[in-house]
């Protein structure tokens, strides 16, 4: 698309009196569905076969984000394109993909990998780099991703530092600031090695206005391949066209405005985080410290749950903390907008990571699944709703109690901050699903931490729990 086009070209100008880039560091906002990762391949793999023995490295909001992402919008369209040439000759199904946990990475026959990581402040004296690729900016609280690349790409002529993100809230402080940044820089009119990048709306904007999509949306409306035509004038393959009116008008009648206005427009929305019951501070103290691989050990137990309408699926995990003042550990493994291949992704999960027990909410949607997981060899945790309502509870005190653990992620923090409460009777209650946001994350995560819990106390028989 012409904003990639013109990104690249301005990011990749070489400084004629050193033969490298000029930039050293890009910053890219914009609103949400407009080509970001396309952008992001693209760079990346400039980098990985323009020279031998480049190190890229790829966060995302998570790790798990960040591997997903690694596997299914990068490195399956590579192989599946004339590049796959390019890459490394190894073993297996997927020639230059290693998935083993902790080392995920692509490797091309020029001896160029392209990894992933979770860097944290230790990891800073690690192997020179090439690239960072920061996504998603918005999640990160502060500035330690960045002051772990950055030592490793002082001695790499044309290092670069790629940081990209839409808006985020009021907790997005290390994003905030780079915009805020990157702001000043342009008002100052002075020269910089900082190339920065930004399409967002006034915030007094009409969020219902299409002129005001169209001006802040660089992918609104254009044509991303032509149409093919038969000898007939029939259409073999439609033209491809990204998000026009109509599709962002059907999100913007299924959003908050505030939501919409961070996702759509690019614009900062101080989102408050104690909208929900758990409040954003004892949420945040959960944190793991470092976003690091090795916050939990042993075999995971896995949970998974599906919204009412059946339009999201989160899968979750559990496992014990490394950290030593935590009792639990879970997290958010995947996301998917069906129930179509569901176990199926479970099921890879197993292969990959071990743990055989799935945790489910028989009284809701996921309970369809029950049949299947069974069948495809998983032990069943059937939740019914007095389970339901302690593991609600359990989950609630763990948080202020700081006894939990979880990383950093989005997905994971909206739907808990907005979560609310139904009561049942007579004291008890369980997290709302009726409301504006998905809240399978947490039903997963909850679901999956009080499991692992109850299967590792000795007076619980798991056996009960089946079928």
């Amino acid at each position: 698309m012409p904003w990639q086009r013109w990104v690249l070209d301005v990011a990749l100008e070489i400084d004629p009196s050193t033969g490298h880039f000029f930039y050293r560091e890009v910053r890219i906002a914009l609103p949400r569905q407009q080509g970001k990762t396309t952008a992001v391949k693209t760079r990346a793999l400039f980098q990985a076969l323009a020279w031998a023995k480049q190190r890229i490295v790829y966060t995302a909001q998570s790790r798990n984000m960040a591997r997903q992402r690694l596997e299914e919008d990068f490195y399956d369209p590579i192989s599946a394109s004339v590049l796959a040439a390019t890459l490394a000759r190894t073993s297996g199904d997927k020639p230059g993909f290693r998935a083993q946990a902790g080392s995920e990475h692509i490797s091309f026959i020029n001896r160029s990998g392209w990894w992933i990581d979770a860097v944290t402040k230790k990891s800073g004296h690690g192997p020179s780099l090439d690239l960072g690729l920061i996504d998603e900016a918005f999640a990160h609280v502060d500035s330690r991703i960045e002051q772990a690349m950055r030592p490793a790409m002082m001695q790499r002529p044309n290092a670069q530092l790629w940081v990209l993100s839409t808006a985020g809230d009021g907790d997005s402080l290390y994003w905030r600031q780079k915009v805020d940044d990157l702001r000043d820089r342009i008002a100052s009119g002075a020269e910089s090695r900082v190339a920065g990048f930004e399409w967002s709306a006034d915030d007094d904007a009409d969020p219902d206005d299409p002129e005001v999509w169209r001006s802040v949306m660089p992918a609104y409306g254009v044509i991303l391949r032509d149409a093919i035509y038969g000898p007939r004038g029939e259409v073999i393959e439609p033209e491809l066209v990204a998000a026009g009116e109509d599709l962002v008008r059907a999100e913007r009648d299924s959003m908050d405005e505030d939501d919409f206005r961070r996702a759509f427009l690019n614009q900062w929305v101080d989102k408050k985080a104690t909208q929900g019951i758990i409040a954003f501070e004892p949420w945040k103290a959960c944190t793991v410290p470092d976003n690091d691989p090795d916050v939990w050990t042993g075999d995971p137990l896995w949970a998974i749950d599906v919204s009412p309408y059946r339009d999201s699926v989160s899968i979750a995990m559990a496992g014990a903390p490394a950290l030593a003042d935590r009792r639990t550990f879970a997290e958010v493994v995947t996301r998917l907008e069906d129930t179509r291949n569901a176990v199926g992704t479970l099921v890879k999960l197993r292969t990959d990571h071990g743990g055989n027990i799935v945790a489910v909410d028989g009284t809701g949607a996921a309970g369809s699944l029950i049949p299947d997981l069974e069948e495809a060899g998983f032990e069943v945790i059937q939740f019914g709703q007095r389970d339901k309502v302690a593991a609600c509870g359990s989950f609630y005190d763990a948080v202020y109690e700081g006894s939990f653990s979880h990383m950093n992620d989005p997905l994971l923090n909206d739907a808990v901050l907005s979560a609310r409460k139904r009561d049942i009777g007579d004291g008890a209650w369980v997290f709302t699903r009726r409301g504006l946001n998905d809240i399978t994350p947490l039903y997963a995560v909850l679901l999956a931490r009080w499991a692992w819990i109850k299967e590792r106390t000795d007076d619980y028989d798991i056996a009960d729990s089946l079928g």
